[in-house]
């Protein structure tokens, strides 16, 4: 994850959100991938961590719909659809009836 010291000083940054660190973690990544500029506060040091467990994102607002999109896919990953046991009717009856 990376720090706030580690972005170019022409970035402007939004909070994304707070995050589970494994959630973080993964969301990172995304962003990484991406190319989109991003920095993590990440709770440290024992006090901190009692009232403090999220981890905060934030992404270049330039591209903040894009990472919002990354963020989205990490906490509720598009599902595969599979096919169903039943035989659906196109005209929207029900086929055991």
């Amino acid at each position: 994850m990376k720090r706030a010291w580690e972005i170019p000083e022409h970035v402007r940054t939004v909070h994304l959100g707070g995050f589970t660190p494994e959630h973080g973690i993964e969301i990172a990544h995304g962003l990484e991938e991406a190319s989109i500029a991003y920095w993590a506060k990440v709770p440290s040091g024992f006090f901190t961590r009692i009232w403090e467990r999220d981890v905060h994102v934030f992404v270049d607002r330039t591209r903040l719909d894009e990472a919002r999109g990354i963020a989205d896919n990490v906490i509720e990953p598009v599902p595969t659809s599979k096919p169903t046991m039943e035989a659906q009717d196109p005209d929207g009856d029900d086929p055991a009836s």
